[in-house]
């Protein structure tokens, strides 16, 4: 495969390809130079191909802002449209540098592209927290709806939200 993108270094397809054998190979430099050699050619031009990036920039130790700045750069150029995937990745950074409202915004915008309620989820504890009990009971009902693994968590959720807003 080397062979090949060396002998073909346009080919979006062969480069990304050889981006993910070195991560999984552990060669997390060699990847991130292939992802330096693509964006210098200007090969991100599909929503995949900005998929691929900000997938393989986040699993890149210490290139998280790399990552973001990509998801920017996609959305800009009216390429990358949003998904569950971005969003999760966006709110995930928001949440680590504790921009929790950051966080819930973008975690909200992904939770209706899930394919369970686990994100409605995290929203309403974070929501919680925050002490924004009215749209910690929504987000809670909203993570039932869709499903989730513990309704447990969701029932504590709206309890406390229910307790905030003076239904105790």
């Amino acid at each position: 495969l080397r062979d090949h993108a060396a002998a073909n270094p346009n080919d979006k397809k062969t480069m990304m390809n050889l981006a993910s054998l070195y991560l999984q190979a552990n060669q997390d430099a060699k990847a991130y130079g292939i992802y330096q050699k693509m964006r210098a050619g200007n090969m991100f031009t599909e929503q995949k191909d900005y998929e691929g990036g900000f997938a393989l920039l986040a699993n890149l130790e210490g290139h998280e802002k790399d990552a973001m700045a990509l998801i920017e750069e996609g959305e800009k150029k009216g390429v990358l449209q949003p998904t569950y995937q971005m969003y999760s990745f966006i709110g995930r950074q928001y949440y680590d540098a504790d921009n929790i409202p950051k966080a819930i915004e973008n975690w909200s915008k992904g939770a209706p592209l899930s394919k369970d309620g686990e994100m409605y989820l995290n929203v309403a504890k974070l929501q919680i927290d925050a002490d924004k009990y009215a749209e910690a009971k929504e987000a809670a009902k909203q993570a039932q709806a869709k499903g989730i693994k513990k309704q447990g968590d969701a029932w504590q959720v709206i309890a406390r939200a229910e307790k905030g807003l003076g239904n105790a």
